[in-house]
């Protein structure tokens, strides 16, 4: 079909969302809201003013749309039976220490690079890697070949467990459209399609409660993944009339052609207690691990 008019279109809205947490026995409610241009769009019709023309008109459109969105961010908190210091052991269990740790002159950024480069290494290790250097695990011998860590937290009964989660971004579409009337019985059309993908995700967790003897005393652990990246496709069309009661018509739209990208940041810091004397260690690797396209 063919624009009979120009016009021109914008929406606007409103995201509202409501979330409700019980963890481990504590209630938590949290209200969100964010307002955002969500769509717009128009067409321009040009008509032949020569009534013998073949090309009776051409209309061009465009329209942009807010397929998804992502701002959203909700907190709970509660008394957890099980400790953060158990998810760095499961990752480091099988690691050697040299392979989860910073080598003799080697800065935390170039250690946490090296490993997360490393395709026999990669997240796992990383994940060992924070824990050891956090002084949130360590390994259960000094034989250089051990692949079996601990966890330092002691507690009794449950800890201390706040966790925030932050997200953004929106996936959107944009339309570019070209129509055509060809005498009074063909009409034509091609779209383009165009999509953006912007997706963040940003975790902020922190546990505190263990004993005082324990050798760690607080953690608060920072996870942001984004992933971003666009989007394809193209659609042709026509429609024949071949008298007053019956058209045919035909048309292809194509595959859509993704390419996405991860992004990663992790950020760690903790409170140990240390034969007595008190200190705060920073795991700040300042690296944003850029995954490969797919």
């Amino acid at each position: 079909a063919v624009f009979n008019n120009s016009l021109f279109t914008i929406t606007g809205a409103n995201f509202n969302s409501n979330h409700e947490g019980f963890y481990f026995g504590t209630f938590t409610e949290n209200d969100f809201n964010n307002f955002q241009l969500n769509q717009l769009g128009g067409a321009f019709v040009l008509k032949n003013q020569n009534e013998k023309a073949p090309w009776k008109k051409v209309a061009f459109a465009f329209n942009y749309d807010m397929a998804n969105n992502f701002n959203n961010e909700y907190f709970v908190a509660g008394n957890s039976p099980n400790s953060i210091d158990q998810y760095f052991v499961n990752f480091a269990n099988g690691f050697v220490l040299d392979e989860i740790s910073a080598l003799p002159g080697e800065s935390i950024s170039d250690a946490y690079f090296n490993i997360g480069s490393d395709p026999n290494l990669g997240y796992p290790a990383l994940q060992g890697f924070l824990g050891f250097e956090g002084f949130i695990i360590d390994p259960l011998s000094d034989d250089p070949n051990n692949t079996e860590y601990a966890g330092n937290a002691t507690f009794t009964g449950t800890v201390n467990q706040d966790y925030y989660v932050r997200t953004f971004g929106n996936d959107s579409k944009f339309n570019l459209n070209v129509s055509g009337q060809y005498t009074e019985n063909l009409f034509l059309g091609m779209s383009f399609n165009f999509q953006g993908i912007d997706r963040r995700r940003v975790t902020e967790f922190s546990e505190s409660g263990y004993d005082a003897a324990s050798t760690l005393q607080d953690v608060f652990f920072v996870n942001d993944l984004r992933t971003f990246g666009s989007a394809f496709s193209f659609s042709v069309g026509g429609i024949a009339k071949l008298n007053e009661t019956i058209r045919v018509g035909a048309s292809y739209e194509s595959p859509n052609w993704f390419t996405l990208t991860d992004e990663l940041f992790q950020y760690l810091e903790t409170g140990v207690n240390a034969s007595g004397a008190p200190s705060t260690v920073v795991v700040d690797p300042n690296v944003i691990f850029v995954f490969p396209e797919y």
